[in-house]
């Protein structure tokens, strides 16, 4: 029996130092004679003081707004200027026709009677059908002025007026007697071999008229 209570003294001894070792703040009883006492009570710190708070700030005061501007009265557009209609254009006085000039005399204001081609140093009267070519670009008031320059005078007109015209009544007169050969697009005057040939069925009563057609003089009558 004493033994057995040895044991448990031990096992009691140890098991307050195991308490002691895992609580060390822990307040060991004192073993024999009563408890141990508390500690002293502690007087606490003074109070922190009560601090007013801040007033609140008042909200400013509502404003009422100021009342909108009426907008402006419609203004009515101005009337719209009438359309006036412009006055006629005057016409133009008719031009006068140049008076008649002597042959070699050039008037002032008027065209030269003859007209010359620089290339082919020709001149042609103002009745030749070559007098308003492109290259008639020379002007001469005599035959002598243009021979001086060196031109010669047209075959057709002989650089005088009156014989282009002359030669063109006389063309259109026997030319109401030309036959055409449609295939060869020649024609023949009355004295050519070819007139009366069967191929030279088509007839004509102008040069020109054949001319428009595609027709050509023969070269061995020149549609004479």
């Amino acid at each position: 029996m004493k033994r057995i209570f040895l044991s448990l003294v031990v096992v009691a001894l140890a098991a307050t130092a195991a308490n002691s070792a895992d609580f060390p703040g822990a307040k060991q009883p004192v073993h024999g004679y009563g408890v141990q006492q508390p500690a002293p009570y502690a007087k606490p710190g003074p109070a922190t003081p009560y601090v007013k708070p801040a007033p609140v700030t008042k909200p400013a005061p509502y404003v009422k707004p100021a009342p909108m501007a009426k907008p402006a009265p419609y203004a009515k557009p101005a009337p719209a200027v009438p359309h006036v209609k412009p006055a006629p254009v005057a016409k133009p006085a008719p031009m006068a026709k140049p008076a008649p000039h002597a042959p070699g005399i050039l008037p002032p204001g008027q065209r030269h009677p003859l007209h010359g081609n620089l290339a082919s140093k020709i001149y042609h009267a103002s009745d030749c059908e070559y007098y308003a070519s492109k290259g008639a670009t020379a002007s001469f008031a005599t035959a002598r002025q243009a021979e001086n320059a060196g031109f010669r005078a047209c075959k057709v007109c002989e650089g005088r007026e009156g014989v282009a015209t002359a030669k063109r009544q006389h063309q259109q007169a026997a030319a109401r007697r030309l036959h055409g050969n449609p295939s060869t697009k020649t024609l023949h005057g009355p004295s050519c071999k070819f007139y009366d040939a069967r191929s030279s069925n088509a007839r004509f009563t102008s040069f020109e008229q054949a001319a428009r057609m595609g027709y050509k003089p023969c070269t061995l009558c020149g549609g004479k």
